[in-house]
């Protein structure tokens, strides 16, 4: 998909197209779920469109952090790494800490890190556009 769309879009455009992919899944994942149905499906199906997501989002994401600075380009993509764990570690602590019995707990976080990429994203193409560091 990425590189049948990567001709026609530019990196960030796949990038936000990919979060909102990885926002709308989830985001049915918590209607399902929330209005009864308790077939796996409900969780499994909206789930792997947040993944379909994810596949547009991520290898954009680390093609543009590399592209940046390409003369660091191994150091840029070791960063990118370092940070993609660090941040799963710590959502995974924070599900642990919150988890109640249900798969809320977990849906709230792969919401809030889907959100805060993309608002990530907007606030790098703002700075960026304004001749700022970003």
């Amino acid at each position: 998909v990425t590189r049948y769309f990567g001709h026609r879009l530019e990196l960030n455009q796949l990038i936000t197209w990919g979060g909102f992919i990885s926002v709308l899944g989830i985001t049915l994942a918590f209607i399902l779920l929330s209005s009864g149905i308790k077939h796996p499906l409900a969780l499994f199906a909206p789930i792997a469109v947040s993944v379909f997501g994810n596949g547009i989002t991520l290898p954009n994401a680390m093609a543009a952090a590399i592209n940046e600075f390409p003369n660091f380009a191994g150091s840029a993509s070791g960063l990118t790494g370092f940070l993609q764990m660090g941040f799963s570690a710590v959502a995974a602590q924070v599900v642990a800490l919150i988890f109640n019995g249900t798969v809320y707990p977990l849906l709230l976080m792969m919401f809030a890190a889907a959100i805060l990429s993309l608002v990530s994203l907007k606030l790098g193409v703002s700075a960026e556009r304004h001749g700022g560091a970003v």
